[in-house]
């Protein structure tokens, strides 16, 4: 029988019994993991159902203020008698703050960052080789558009997409030079030889490094090409153009504001 050990740092996944158990120790090594529904459809169901709801009590408030036979009581709520009107403000304010919340906990399923087409392939993968799961269960991972990242590691686009072509250098470093092993560029989760983890801090550093250079080469070669240029109109033809270059390249790879482009391209 296979041990279980989750307070051990230093176990791997073939360490807990087959099925969930190991499917879940799988998920618990690397944030890109946990990747579920957001179940957009079933959100909007409800949404819709509670607002007609309102709609309808909003409606009925206004058909017992129209039919108010006494006037004082539209005008005075401390003597207001009727107890009809009292029992759909009561009504209102339940399914209010019920509606509130649905609201709020949508908008922040809305917000999070949708699941990588990799990273729901490396699980795909993992599922199909090991057949832990029966595939009924795994039917969620064929909803693409409906797949959110919970464990995103990090809010830089630029960054996120660069970090897949930087895993796949390392694994192609790694498994042709084996003495960068001992760099600790592999963390060993699993005694199956195809289940590949860099550690983040490595895989954060490789790719700011790339991208700092990346962005050093769009902030000096306008520059080089301005210096090169003695006559004064085409200096200012390319110094428009490379500025331009430069806050095109920021509003495309980042989540820059407008105004945070604009004081870019002024210094």
């Amino acid at each position: 029988m296979a041990k279980y050990a989750p307070t051990n740092s230093q176990y791997t996944i073939e360490d807990f019994p087959d099925e969930y158990p190991r499917f879940a120790a799988l998920i618990s090594t690397h944030p890109s993991f946990h990747v579920c529904r957001r179940f957009l459809r079933l959100r909007g169901r409800l949404m819709l159902h509670k607002q007609d709801n309102l709609v309808t009590l909003e409606e009925e408030l206004d058909r017992i203020d129209r039919e108010e036979s006494r006037v004082l009581f539209l005008g005075n709520r401390r003597r207001d008698k009727n107890q009809e009107r009292k029992s759909i403000m009561v009504q209102i304010d339940k399914e209010l703050e019920s509606y509130d919340a649905l609201v709020k906990r949508n908008g922040e399923i809305l917000c999070m960052n949708a699941a990588k087409h990799r990273d729901v392939a490396n699980i795909k993968n993992w599922v199909n080789e090991t057949g832990c799961i029966i595939p009924s269960e795994m039917d969620y991972l064929n909803a693409p558009t409906d797949l959110m990242a919970v464990g995103s590691s990090t809010t830089d686009g630029a960054l996120a997409q660069l970090q897949g072509p930087v895993e796949d250098l390392m694994k192609w470093l790694l498994t042709r030079i084996r003495s960068l092993e001992k760099l600790g560029l592999r963390r060993q989760i699993s005694q199956d030889t195809r289940i590949f983890i860099l550690p983040d801090g490595w895989t954060n550093a490789i790719s700011r490094s790339i991208m700092s250079c990346f962005l050093g080469l769009t902030i000096i070669i306008p520059v080089i090409a301005v210096e090169s240029i003695h006559r004064l109109v085409p200096r200012i033809v390319a110094s428009f153009f490379g500025t331009t270059a430069f806050i095109a390249l920021l509003s495309f790879v980042t989540k820059a504001r407008t105004v945070e482009m604009f004081i870019a391209g002024a210094t």
